[in-house]
């Protein structure tokens, strides 16, 4: 039996965010073959990603050099993607895939005789036993897994009025999550230093407001500051963190542009928050 990978796609509108193999399977033997039961593992260099299950087709017959493809599928959640996106640090992604199954031949044994467990790699179209999904395949599977929306960082932001400074920042985060799923890490920082940069502003125009808000029943013990005083002090912090993003002698990881761009989100959202209960003008 050969198996060769035709295809990856990325399914979001169901149950689990989930990766469907497009699978071809070619008995290159001279008898008719029936099989059933498949599974299949998705490897990276660094180890398993999860485990390939066969949903649509439970049992295949093949006459001698037929073909026939069928779909594999791989659930995915959070730590999966963190695994892929790990290895794929940006650029390609590289897989292997063996997938175990149970095979029958037609023969005048018994039927409980005539079947046996068999393995198979799974090969790409170029005949390696490496399959690969480029760059620019890999973000379009992404939008197809709507990657953004569930992963960055599970974040959801208020509604926010068009062509404020504050919605300049979140479209600078826009950008930083694009930069990241491409691995441009050290313009994911630029982009959260310039988100930092129109949320200053609006902080800067709306101070007072913005004090009263966050300070509503607060009473600190006697030398500690206000919430108020904490949370400029943190926006300060992300904000020179993310500096680095423009200078030269950073080298920027995936770690760093991560932080930077949770971090500045959080900053984000908290201020739009405080906005929106505050009702000022934004």
């Amino acid at each position: 039996m050969k198996a060769t990978v035709i295809d990856v796609k990325g399914e979001s509108n169901v149950l689990f965010p989930r990766l469907r193999f497009l699978v071809e399977f070619e008995n290159d033997s001279g008898e008719e073959v029936g099989f059933f039961n498949m599974i299949g593992r998705v490897y990276l260099e660094k180890g398993e990603v999860g485990e390939l299950l066969s949903l649509d087709n439970p049992f295949i017959k093949l006459k001698p050099k037929e073909k026939r493809k069928t779909n594999l599928y791989l659930n995915l959640d959070t730590r999966r993607l963190e695994i892929i996106e790990e290895e794929r640090k940006g650029g390609d992604l590289w897989f292997t895939i063996p997938i175990s199954y149970l095979g029958v031949t037609r023969g005048s044994q018994p039927l409980i005789e005539a079947i046996h467990s068999y393995d198979v790699r799974a090969w790409s179209p170029k005949e390696t036993d490496k399959c690969k999904i480029f760059q620019s395949q890999w973000l379009g599977i992404l939008e197809e897994l709507k990657y953004s929306k569930y992963k960055v960082f599970e974040i959801k932001m208020p509604e926010l009025p068009v062509g404020t400074p504050l919605d300049a920042g979140v479209q600078h985060l826009v950008k930083a999550q694009d930069m990241f799923n491409a691995g441009k890490y050290k313009e994911v920082v630029s982009n959260c230093r310039m988100a930092m940069e129109e949320f200053r502003k609006i902080i800067n125009e709306k101070a007072e407001d913005i004090s009263r808000k966050i300070d509503e029943g607060c009473n600190p013990p006697p030398k500690e500051k206000k919430k108020s005083e904490k949370f400029i002090e943190l926006k300060r912090s992300v904000h020179n963190f993310s500096h680095m993003g423009p200078h030269t002698g950073y080298p920027i990881e995936r770690r760093d542009a991560e932080t930077a761009l949770v971090s500045t989100l959080l900053i984000g959202k908290y201020l739009a928050e405080v906005l929106s209960e505050g009702k000022t003008t934004q």
